[in-house]
């Protein structure tokens, strides 16, 4: 394959770029074009003619299309606009959308000076377009529209302030999140978005920082590799680093109140909703442990496994805290030998038919669980 580079903007002549530019104000139905709007619809870089003409504005103005923004403009004179766009529309009220298309200023300029569209309305003398409660498809359809509008397959919030009909929050509040917004509409999500850390990967977290460093962590424990994520999403989450500890020891204490109260979903729920929500067949099956036995070395494997074998992350918390985080074989932990793996074995090994219950579970260093392998050894 061979690379080549395009010809260089500089190189085009100012008959090519004053073209272009009215052919993207022709696209949109424009009678001014905004350096967005341009790099979106344009061939060339909004810089690439704001350097061959000065400015950008002088650029508009060599097009014979409309200046985008002046500085110090009156007051009065923004105030007037909205009053002769209203009129020309045969409206009592504009939206931002509709100032934008037909309008001499941006809404920016109109919100900066004003502090909000709705004020300049107000000074205006035009009524504001308030309504409480909108149908949730009336949304969608304006998200739809403006990203019809704009030509792309999303939709920031800044370009909805600018050409939707509403306000960004009305969306924000009705479906939780602008992401969730624009995924019920269809829409593809911002570039660089990402989606939000649950809250059972941030305890799962946390209970591989705690079995990594044997003990209860601290903020300077929470870096790669051990931890996925820094110590700030969990104060952002719980509003400080102890209420995110407290609300861990909870849900992690969760288990044994359910057992002592024979209840399904203990405490768990009113804490960490999505850690007692994802509860796994082992996790249930550890509450068992008082009715349960553990199987024998030499028992026939069974037909149908009980538990799965890997341990969950609660489970393997569970062990370790009860081991008081240290090998049950050598007695090594990771808090007085920094960078020592604990890890979670079967007393009785999975081939020979062991369970992966609480009561057969011990945890050993690397070091000693290799060395065990498969071998039996009871409690």
């Amino acid at each position: 394959m061979k690379y080549e580079l395009e010809p260089y903007n500089r190189n085009c002549s100012d008959e090519v770029l004053l073209g272009d530019l009215k052919s993207v104000a022709q696209r949109l139905g424009q009678s001014r074009v905004t350096r967005d709007d341009y790099e979106r619809h344009g061939r060339f870089s909004h810089a690439t003619i704001s350097r061959r003409f000065g400015s950008w504005n002088a650029a508009l103005e060599k097009a014979g299309l409309g200046v985008q923004k002046r500085n110090n403009i009156p007051s009065e004179e923004l105030l007037a606009d909205l009053k002769t766009v209203a009129k020309r529309l045969g409206k009592s009220s504009l939206t931002s959308c509709e100032y934008s298309k037909h309008g001499s200023f941006s809404v920016a300029a109109m919100q900066s000076r004003f502090g909000s569209w709705n004020v300049a309305l107000v000074k205006a003398g035009l009524a504001v377009p308030h309504r409480k409660h909108i149908p949730r498809d009336e949304m969608l359809a304006e998200l739809k529209r403006v990203a019809n509008f704009i030509g792309g397959s999303t939709v920031t919030i800044k370009e909805f302030r600018l050409h939707g009909s509403f306000g960004d929050g009305r969306l924000t509040d009705e479906f939780g999140s602008w992401a969730n917004a624009l995924a019920a509409a269809g829409l593809q999500p911002p570039v660089g978005w990402k989606p939000k850390t649950t809250d059972e990967e941030l305890l799962e977290n946390m209970a591989r920082v705690w079995e990594h460093v044997g003990r209860q962590p601290r903020l300077a424990d929470f870096r790669p590799p051990v931890s996925r994520f820094s110590h700030a999403p969990y104060v952002s989450r719980y509003g400080s680093w102890r209420k995110a500890l407290e609300a861990f020891v909870a849900v992690a204490n969760c288990m044994e109140a359910d057992k002592d109260s024979g209840g399904t979903d203990g405490s768990a729920s009113g804490v960490f909703s999505a850690a007692a929500n994802t509860e796994t067949e082992d996790e249930k099956s550890a509450k068992r442990i008082e009715v349960v036995s553990p199987e024998p070395a030499q028992a026939a494997l069974p037909s149908r496994r009980k538990t799965p074998r890997n341990p969950s992350w609660r489970l393997k918390f569970f062990v370790m805290r009860r081991d008081n985080f240290k090998c049950c074989c050598c007695g090594k932990s990771p808090a007085l030998e920094p960078g020592l793996i604990l890890e979670v074995d079967h007393k009785n090994a999975w081939e020979s038919g062991g369970e992966t219950l609480m009561n057969n579970l011990q945890t050993l260093c690397r070091g000693c669980n290799r060395g065990k392998s498969n071998l039996p050894m009871h409690a």
